[in-house]
């Protein structure tokens, strides 16, 4: 959003769990978890507006504090979700996931979200917890979109097949490349929504993770709406075929 922030704690971060901390956001406001009361404290500056709140409670400290407590691990990834199993659609910022995102909920396809993807390690397995259904096409600074209804999920919605979307000018057929080897581990590495030192042990291992359950693919796309056809497409087909995961 455009604006410095600095984290507030007690003790260095570490890999164990951290239950209290707070976040000084430039110019509007601190926060405050306090992760043994599952409560927010906020005291904001000026004119700080309400939607300035839900944004930063939502988008940023929820997801940084759920990670740090060690209750979920967040993707910075689009979503949809197809029966139980739950293709994720990463990018860098402006890289094409909250267009490709509405897109798919105008043509009626279980979007869960357009930009974080919640998930927990149950028996091993990437269960899908959710993500906050908003979407936003035109990235407004601290603005979190427009709501729409997610999809219901089950216990057995898992993470299934990750697809990076690469984003290129010209006019061009949309390619889809299954990733192997490094090419693969580094597309999944590259998703982690929190990159902080401490959680370095853990990144790696649920990156390990989601190689060995996980498809991953490359989808080259041109920079024109009139192909958006072409990519729904592609992606409901990824999400109605049988899976054939190798590991890494």
């Amino acid at each position: 959003a455009g604006r410095k922030v600095r984290y507030l704690v007690d003790a260095p971060f570490s890999e164990e769990r951290c239950d209290r901390f707070g976040l000084e956001v430039e110019g509007l406001m601190t926060l405050r978890w306090e992760g043994y009361e599952k409560c927010v404290y906020v005291a904001s500056f000026g004119d700080t507006s309400c939607e300035q709140v839900r944004y930063w409670i939502v988008h940023v400290l929820l997801p940084i504090a759920l990670q740090l407590t060690g209750e979920m691990w967040f993707l910075h990834t689009a979503s949809v979700l197809f029966s139980e199993r739950t293709i994720a659609l990463t990018a860098p910022s402006g890289g094409g996931k909250s267009t490709l995102a509405a897109y798919l909920l105008r043509e009626k396809k279980a979007v869960l979200g357009d930009d974080i993807l919640a998930i927990e390690t149950k028996e091993n397995r990437l269960r899908i917890v959710g993500a906050y259904p908003y979407c936003r096409t035109y990235r407004e600074a601290e603005r979190l979109g427009e709501p729409f209804e997610p999809p219901q999920l089950t216990e057995k919605a898992s993470l299934d097949t990750i697809v990076r979307l690469d984003l290129r000018d010209g006019d061009f057929t949309p390619l889809l490349t299954r990733l192997e080897g490094i090419e693969k581990f580094r597309a999944i590495h590259e998703m982690h929504f929190l990159k902080l030192d401490a959680l370095d042990k853990r990144r790696f291992e649920m990156s390990r993770l989601i190689a060995r359950q996980c498809r991953v693919y490359r989808l080259d796309i041109p920079r024109k709406s009139s192909r958006l056809a072409e990519v729904s497409a592609l992606i409901s087909r990824l999400g109605e075929e049988e899976k054939g995961v190798g590991n890494l």
